[in-house]
């Protein structure tokens, strides 16, 4: 975010400390951690990564 506006830009970009706001369907191709979440239910397809077939639930609860 610059100037107080989100932009658009591919994910080749992103760099470590980055903030990201993602929507329904939105891809995540690398780790991020979630700061705050605006849903209620935050579910991840992680089958590419893990084998898992179903849907993961996130959380936004602190890391130690």
């Amino acid at each position: 975010m610059r100037d107080s506006k989100w932009r658009s830009i591919d994910s080749k970009y992103l760099v470590p400390g980055d903030i990201v706001e993602l929507r329904t369907g939105d891809k995540v191709p690398a780790d991020i951690r979630i700061i705050q979440l605006k849903t209620a239910i935050l579910k991840t397809d992680q089958s590419s990564l893990t084998g898992e077939t179903d849907p993961v639930l996130k959380d936004n609860e602190l890391v130690e």
